[in-house]
């Protein structure tokens, strides 16, 4: 799967599939990130707690602690990391007290913040796996590249840009229609059986 995820993520263009993602793989992404986002669910105060104090423990200016005192301690511990799952926590403990990370002492016990930024190194695949499943899961998908479409495409949007443009030319209008002449007037009247008679023009007086 990690493979079938880096090449989907590469070869998607401007964050669009270059084609549909096949039911089978799309299935198996899914259930890939219903497995990942489970990896990420915060821990119980009570796990929390034991992890911390068992880290502790392993350092001696620990040890001279009173009870309340480190309850107090691993309460602060607990709050910092309120919202990180076991995993990475247990991963971070395991780091510090293996030797692992070179900027810490092993005589002195590490800062809670220290602590969370070691978890969250841990916990960082998991948020860029859930990313890119997310991305290829909702992208939409590139449209092919038809020349004859998209010349097609491209004529219609420069045809609606004229017309608002205001370079749309109008059609003329029809040509109104003419008063008849009083010789088209009678010949019309004739072929009916009308009586035509010629409106008379008044005199014009002397």
């Amino acid at each position: 799967m990690a493979k079938e995820l880096a090449f989907r993520r590469s070869a998607m263009i401007e964050g669009r599939l270059h084609e549909p993602l096949p039911s089978i793989i799309r299935g198996k992404m899914e259930n890939r990130r219903a497995v990942v986002m489970s990896s990420t669910r915060s821990a119980t105060r009570n796990e929390i707690e034991e992890t911390v104090a068992a880290l502790m423990m392993a350092y001696p200016s620990m040890r001279g602690l009173s009870h309340i005192e480190a309850q107090v301690l691993i309460r602060k511990y607990a709050d910092d990391l309120a919202d990180m799952p076991l995993w990475a926590i247990k991963a971070a403990a395991r780091d510090i007290s293996r030797g692992a990370v070179s900027d810490m002492s092993p005589d002195f016990a590490p800062s809670a913040p220290r602590v969370r930024q070691l978890a969250d190194e841990h916990l960082e695949w998991c948020k860029k796996e859930l990313r890119d499943l997310k991305a290829i899961l909702t992208a939409d998908v590139e449209p092919p590249a038809n020349p004859e479409m998209r010349a097609r495409i491209n004529l219609g949007f420069r045809k609606l840009h004229e017309n608002l443009s205001g370079k749309y030319v109008v059609p003329p209008e029809p040509p109104k229609p003419q008063a008849m002449t009083a010789e088209q007037l009678k010949q019309h009247y004739q072929k009916h059986g009308l009586a035509f008679q010629p409106k008379e023009q008044p005199e014009q007086a002397e």
